[in-house]
């Protein structure tokens, strides 16, 4: 990856490796973590990535607001659902910044523990690669995890 575009950060060499693994089919989601690396795929996208990613974790705080990021060249939209918002995909929109990278801000939530996800293009419900806490869904995927205390 890092022959194909020498410019990476490590959060962007992460973020790539994550999205572009492979589930495999009939294994539990919680046994194969993010799935199978797909190298073929990930040196792919290396090479197209024009974006520095040097965020490490999502969500975070920042100016008592919850910050949300996301990368992905070939979205043309992303929204937040969660616990949170009702599951609402509609309610939460990120927006894209001249840096290449989805960002949204929420107020903070009460203590608690919730579940989220990102919906990219409308359709594609993904968890997010920036959050290592996770756990299955109902799906066969994974949702996100916060834990506000």
């Amino acid at each position: 990856m890092l022959e194909a575009n020498p410019t990476l950060t490590p959060a962007a060499v992460k973020n790539i490796l994550v999205t572009t693994a492979a589930r495999l089919d009939g294994a539990e989601a919680i046994r194969q973590g993010h799935g199978v690396l797909n190298a073929r795929r990930a040196v792919e996208l290396a090479a197209r990535e024009r974006h520095k990613l040097d965020t490490h974790e999502s969500p975070r705080v920042r100016n008592g607001k919850l910050v949300f990021f996301y990368h992905d060249d070939e979205a043309y939209t992303v929204a937040l659902a969660g616990d949170f918002n009702g599951w609402n995909p509609k309610s939460v929109p990120l927006m894209r910044e001249a840096d290449g990278i989805w960002r949204a801000e929420i107020a903070p939530l009460a203590a608690g523990r919730y579940r989220y996800k990102f919906v990219v293009n409308e359709d594609r419900w993904t968890e997010d690669p920036l959050n290592g806490l996770k756990e299955p869904d109902e799906y066969g995927g994974f949702n996100s995890l916060l834990e506000i205390n």
